[in-house]
Order: structure tokens, then C-alpha cells, then sequence
């Protein structure tokens, strides 16, 4: 029996407040349904926000805050960072703040495409017996 074994990426991401909320400007003003349900109470916006909130009030001083963000969710970040411009030119975000959006777009972008690249590395199977 052959069994096949396949990994699927996370992405850890370090987050600032500015960023996550930005994020949830986005997704609120989003045409997509699962774009707009990601900042609501029950998605993994408003988790991180939550998370990141509990981190302010008791975490360490100088600690990088980090969110571990699935490949699905690492997808619905990158469709919801599409909203940036349209959110400036809406006044909804200033300048420095479409420019961290678009440079976390570029990143997360970038890191994804290597995940994809190497995905056939991360698959293996294991040939059992009959």
C-alpha cells in the first residue's frame, strides 16, 4: 500500500498593530465575502488581533509579535492587500500605511511563490506492504 505524504506550508508572520489593523480595514471594505468574514468576529483577523492585543497588554517588552498564518489564509491576506490602493485613494489609508501594505503584499508574494517552488520537495511516499 502506498501512502502518500505531502506538507503544507505556514507562514510566520511579523505583524505590527499598524499592519493588522490596515488588514482589517481592507477586509471590511472588500467585495469578497470570505475577504469581508476574515476581520469579523470567528476569522483569523480578528484572532490576530485579539492575539495581538493580549501580547500589548502581557508580553514581553521587545518581542516580535508573530502570527502563524496558514497557506489559505496566507492567500486571503495576499487577495486582501489587493483593496490597498483603492482604500488610499479612498482616504480609508494613509500613504505610510498603503506602503507597508504593499510592501507586505510584496513580501508575503515572494515567500508564498518559494513555498510553491518548493512543494515537490516536501512531497514523499511511503511504500508499505501489500
Amino acid at each position: 500500500m502506498d501512502i502518500r505524504i505531502r506538507c503544507t506550508p505556514y507562514f510566520v508572520l511579523p505583524l505590527t498593530r499598524q499592519h493588522i489593523d490596515a488588514l482589517k480595514v481592507l477586509s471590511g471594505h472588500h467585495y469578497d465575502a470570505m475577504c469581508k468574514m476574515a476581520s469579523k468576529q470567528g476569522g483569523f483577523l480578528f484572532g490576530w488581533s485579539n492575539s495581538l492585543q493580549f501580547d500589548e497588554e502581557y508580553g514581553s517588552d521587545g518581542d516580535e509579535f508573530t502570527v502563524t498564518a496558514s497557506s489559505n489564509d496566507a492567500q486571503l491576506v495576499l487577495k486582501i492587500l489587493e483593496q490597498t490602493s483603492l482604500c488610499k485613494m479612498s482616504g480609508l489609508i494613509d500613504a505610510e500605511t498603503a506602503e507597508l501594505c504593499w510592501a507586505l503584499s510584496r513580501n508575503l508574494s515572494r515567500a508564498y511563490r518559494l513555498s510553491n517552488e518548493k512543494y515537490q520537495e516536501w512531497q514523499t511516499v511511503y511504500q508499505g506492504s501489500k
